[in-house]
């Protein structure tokens, strides 16, 4: 009976753990999308061949200007990097 209650006990701290760590990805996600966010410039050299390579996926998939595909391309890889270490922690949680 004991250890039934302990590992409901540990179970229900690891669930407390898992929602908050939701909630943390939650709240920095909608932070990410608000308008107000202070903006930063910055200058990348990249070769003549890809800057007109983006320009023409920006047009065939949608955005305004190739810097706004730039954009999504960082955004992706970083939420990719982010999912990648947040799991990584998880796991040496567990």
């Amino acid at each position: 009976m004991a250890n039934q209650i302990q590992a409901d006990a540990s179970n229900l701290n690891a669930m407390g753990q898992r929602f908050i760590a939701a909630w943390n990805r939650a709240s920095l996600v909608k932070a990410r999308l608000s308008k107000d966010r202070p903006m930063a410039s910055i200058t990348l050299r990249i070769p003549v061949d890809v800057v007109e390579s983006m320009k023409n996926i920006a047009v065939r998939r949608g955005f305004v200007g190739y810097q706004t595909l730039v954009k999504a391309y960082l955004s992706e890889g970083l939420r990719r990097d982010e999912v990648a270490r947040d799991g990584e922690g998880a796991a040496a949680e567990k």
